[in-house]
């Protein structure tokens, strides 16, 4: 008692000497007391941090998208109004160097209400969405009217009071473009598929990729599912380091998958190999 009552007689002093702090967790309801609005009864606000990270895509140098806003729903019905803004980037983003660890931060540590959210939306700007094609030649990315309003990611999490939920949009680069031929020039249309992972609840496979010679650098690694009607789909990808390390994350958690490659490394080309199930 005597301890608790010298320490609530400092508190307004901001708790410097290091008494306090070797008390920090004992004398907590000390602190909230003295704290602003510590006595209103509101619960502690929720945050969010969202992160953006892409894979490899061989068929192109550049993948630039105009990133104007992120954000938030806590319904499912995308018609519903009450978005809730997250950030406005405003600035072109090339996806393609967004692999081997290196990210884009859309949102960090923004705080809004506790409790659980539905959807992400992405909304491109009208203009500067461009694709660098292999031979060096820049063409227009063509964004349908319906993306620009808003890409749409389901992703059901719950924010509890005084936490951050850390959550990663996946943006497929190497599988949202499609290509129309014609008379003239290709055009190039982007069709997204992007994916949003709550961090906490995913998980990561990771190895080495050997050929005859020794490890394979450069190799794109993929993790795949398979449904009962032998549809593929491809969850992440990546490509292997100069060891022939690789690591794929935000792989979801209960998900039987397979590691599946078919490297072609300059103008050598190795025979498509996979692992056995993996969960």
């Amino acid at each position: 008692v005597t301890i608790l009552e010298k320490s609530k007689r400092r508190c307004m002093d901001q708790f410097r000497r290091p008494l306090f702090l070797l008390l920090a967790g004992i004398l907590l309801p000390v602190i909230l007391s003295c704290s602003g609005g510590g006595g209103s009864g509101q619960p502690a606000a929720a945050a969010i941090s969202v992160t953006l990270v892409d894979g490899p895509a061989p068929d192109y140098q550049e993948i630039n998208l105009n990133l104007q806003k992120l954000e938030i729903h806590a319904s499912g019905n995308a018609g519903e109004s009450g978005w809730i803004t997250l950030s406005e980037p405003r600035k072109v983003v090339d996806l393609l160097k967004l692999t081997q660890g290196i990210v884009e931060t859309l949102a960090s540590g923004k705080t809004l209400d506790p409790g659980r959210y539905q959807q992400l939306r992405l909304v491109l700007g009208e203009t500067g969405n461009t694709l660098k094609l292999g031979n060096g030649n820049t063409v227009p990315l063509e964004v349908p009217s319906a993306q620009r309003t808003g890409i749409k990611m389901p992703l059901s999490f719950e924010v509890k009071p005084g936490t951050t939920a850390d959550i990663w949009i996946d943006f497929d680069g190497a599988h949202s473009i499609q290509v129309k031929a014609g008379g003239g020039p290709n055009r190039y249309t982007l069709r997204p598929v992007v994916r949003a992972y709550d961090k906490v609840a995913t998980g990561s496979v990771s190895g080495t990729f050997t050929g005859p010679s020794g490890p394979l650098s450069g190799a794109v690694v993929m993790a795949q599912t398979v449904d009962g009607n032998g549809n593929v789909s491809v969850l992440r990808s990546t490509t292997t380091t100069a060891n022939g390390a690789y690591a794929l994350g935000l792989l979801p958690l209960g998900t039987t998958l397979y590691v599946v490659t078919q490297p072609v490394i300059g103008t050598a080309s190795y025979a498509p190999q996979a692992s056995s199930a993996l969960v």
